[in-house]
């Protein structure tokens, strides 16, 4: 990671080498630091500039949005300086456990447990406690009707085999409504998991129910919902479902149009391998061609998944996706988008390389044959297209039985550039002129999409009515890597279907074979406490009917 490693040790990364998009739509999301810089704004406007002492107890609740904005950002990107995000913890845990004079909560008080139990289940934000605390904060965050926690102690039942509490969690969060619960419920039923029957007319049904509210924090569901509608997760059973099966064997353009629209909206919500599909799309991949909105998902991607891998020191956090494509098109520029810089084009393939990506093995192994922003080297550029030969990409064979006797150089290096420009060049031809015939292609400014963030933020602020104010959103077809990016999209990979154990907005966790990594790090205490919150509800209702019955005896008496 040292090429993303600033002399201070500080995260960096070339922001500003990425275009602006000319015409954004409303699904594309804003460029990185627009939203760093928007929610910096409000802290200097809104908050440093307001006096919060005694007697602000909703004032702070009022910034409960911003700060989970704050959080989950934190968590995603770098950029947020430490007085934001202090203070976002603090409205976190005022939020949390305020009461007005009255002894009314603030109705932010689920959705901030919820937050602090995050934190402590996974570390996030520099917050301790651990398991046995965030279970604790699940529970109060349930007890005040924030549905998703439901989802968390799913989770915890299934790391430790109950299926029965399992699935009566998941039934809970999912009859109100929850995106998480709700889908992990259709994979269940898509796959016949934990011994629940296959049943893919309901899985299909909850599936689009989870899509449909789909937030920050489970972004998943709209991405799998895409991807299914295009026939790109084979590793999710939909045979049984005539509506699901007829839309993938016979493919429309409202299909796609379903698709694409689910996989913008996962995109939207910051998740990056639906930034990679829609990235991808744009370069003549259903969406049409334009090279800066192509840049826009590529640029959130790989920025994610670096700052991941820059805070863990851990190099795998990113599977190398995004950041060839980076590599790709600062190789070789984009007329009026992107100068060519082989020095990024070099350090993008670099990391995509050391993360193990097979096509930006090889890709390294061109650079360093050619020279490619570093000095020619024969012995280096055997290393990687050996490690790409070893990881199943055969066509770089043919580079290490002909390397000594006929070695690419810039004049083919040239060449290639050229044949890929003209390739771009032919792709946004057509393009414009399906624009001008009304073939399809790229959706003008008016195009109608529903805005992810009305819809979604309600969804994770539970199920109580919101009303205190909103943060405002700121203001080479031809190819050897071509060939191999396509084909490997082809082929279906559904790691990408992610769980949602992972910390504040950070979707990253793979999961394998659709099913959820245990999070669990203790012993059978962290089962029983859970198990002791339905006889606590018990005994409450309990103790409740018994003063009832009380009261209405005395009053008997009184009469």
């Amino acid at each position: 990671m040292e090429h993303f490693t600033a002399h201070d040790g500080s995260f960096q990364f070339p922001d500003s080498l990425f275009p602006e998009v000319q015409t954004p739509y409303p699904a594309l999301p804003a460029a990185p630091t627009d939203k760093i810089d928007t929610l910096k704004a409000v802290y200097q406007t809104s908050i440093v500039a307001t006096q919060t002492g005694q007697g602000s107890s909703q004032h702070l609740s009022q910034f409960f949005r911003w700060a989970r904005d704050v959080l989950d950002l934190h968590e995603l990107h770098y950029g947020l300086g430490e007085a934001e995000v202090a203070f976002a913890k603090t409205v976190v845990q005022h939020t949390a456990y305020s009461e007005s004079s009255e002894g009314a909560k603030s109705p932010f008080t689920g959705a901030a447990h919820y937050l602090l139990g995050l934190s402590s289940l996974f570390g996030s934000s520099d917050a301790s406690g651990g398991s046995a605390a965030a279970l604790e904060h699940f529970k109060m965050a349930a007890a005040n009707g924030f549905a998703r926690s439901y989802y968390r102690l799913a989770v915890e039942f299934e790391s430790r085999g109950d299926a029965v509490h399992w699935k009566e969690c998941l039934d809970r969060g999912a009859a109100k409504g929850d995106s998480a619960c709700c889908f992990r419920l259709a994979m269940a039923l898509f796959q016949g998991q934990l011994g629940l029957q296959r049943d893919p007319n309901l899985a299909y049904e909850l599936l689009q129910s989870a899509a449909r509210v789909s937030d920050p924090d489970s972004p998943q569901p709209s991405y799998v919902l895409g991807l299914l509608l295009l026939g790109e997760l084979p590793a999710i059973r939909i045979d049984g479902c005539a509506e699901l099966e007829d839309a993938v064997s016979n493919p429309t353009a409202q299909t796609s149009h379903m698709a694409f629209k689910n996989l913008e909206r996962s995109a939207w919500l910051g998740f990056a391998p639906a930034q990679i599909r829609m990235g991808r799309a744009w370069q003549g991949g259903g969406k049409g061609f334009d090279s800066a909105i192509a840049l826009r998902y590529f640029h959130h991607a790989s920025r994610h998944y670096l700052y991941q891998c820059w805070r863990q020191k851990d190099v795998s956090q990113t599977s190398g996706e995004a950041e060839l494509e980076v590599s790709k098109w600062f190789l070789s520029g984009c007329e009026m988008h992107l100068e060519a810089n082989e020095p990024w084009a070099f350090r993008f393939g670099h990391v995509a390389a050391q993360a193990g990506n097979t096509t930006a093995e090889f890709a390294l192994g061109y650079f360093y044959e050619v020279g490619i922003s570093v000095k020619k080297s024969t012995v280096d550029a055997k290393y990687w297209y050996t490690e790409a030969l070893r990881h199943g990409f055969t066509e770089a064979r043919n580079r290490i039985d002909q390397m000594e006797e006929s070695p690419l150089d810039k004049s083919h290096h040239q060449k290639r550039l050229s044949l890929r420009r003209s390739n771009t060049k032919r792709l946004k031809d057509e393009f414009k002129e399906k624009l001008r015939s009304g073939r399809g292609g790229r959706p003008l400014r008016s195009y109608s999409v529903a805005d992810p963030e009305n819809q979604a933020a309600d969804n994770r602020a539970g199920e109580v009515s919101l009303e205190l104010e909103e943060v405002e959103e700121g203001v080479e077809e031809g190819s050897t890597l071509d060939k191999a990016e396509d084909a490997k999209e082809a082929s279906g990979d559904a790691s990408d279907v992610a769980d949602l154990t992972v910390p504040v907005g950070s979707v990253m966790a793979s999961l394998q074979n659709l099913q959820m990594k245990d999070t669990s790090q203790s012993a059978d205490r962290m089962l029983d406490r859970i198990k002791e919150m339905k006889l606590e509800e018990e005994r409450r209702l309990e103790e409740e009917k018994a003063a009832r019955g009380g009261e209405a005896a005395r009053g008997g008496e009184s009469g």
